[in-house]
């Protein structure tokens, strides 16, 4: 049996884009414990959601979240909301420009 190696990809964590994620927002650490998630650190963005956030223009983060999700939307979109509205209220400062990853 050969080992492996596993590769790191770097995700959106607004829209789950895999390019151009060149920014990460600091946030405090937060759960909730009734719908059985949380989240730790830092959000990494793509450009398209980091001008959006910095825009507030959470509708269109929204569109791209729900691309290719369409079916399943209807489920998941509350838990999502509340997350982003979570990640709004933890927020800590500033977006950090991380560099070009253009996979």
């Amino acid at each position: 049996m050969s080992e492996s190696n596993p590769t790191t990809v770097a995700v959106c964590d607004f829209c789950s884009a895999t390019e151009s994620i060149n920014w990460r927002y600091p946030c405090k650490d937060f759960d909730d414990k009734s719908a059985g998630w949380g989240s730790a650190g830092g959000w990494a963005a793509c450009e398209s959601c980091h001008h959006s956030i910095e825009n507030g223009m959470w509708a269109t983060i929204e569109r791209r979240a729900k691309r290719g999700r369409e079916a399943v939307w209807p489920l998941i979109a509350p838990s999502i909301r509340t997350m982003w509205a979570e990640f709004r209220r933890n927020r800590t400062g500033p977006a950090h420009f991380t560099g070009r990853e253009t996979r």
